[in-house]
């Protein structure tokens, strides 16, 4: 599920990443990895703000 569908504050565990290798890439520099967690914080429109 995108993480704009997620419940607020809830941990959730990441299962995939999407998007063109280059932005793959950068989400796990900011440490977005399959099977790492992250807390949807809040949403902002489309975006959305998460602790990693």
């Amino acid at each position: 599920m995108p993480l704009s569908l997620a419940e607020p504050e809830k941990e959730l565990t990441i299962k995939k990443l999407g998007g063109t290798p280059e932005i793959r890439q950068h989400l796990e520099n900011l440490g977005f990895t399959v099977g790492g967690t992250v807390k949807l914080i809040n949403v902002l429109g489309e975006n959305v703000i998460v602790k990693v």
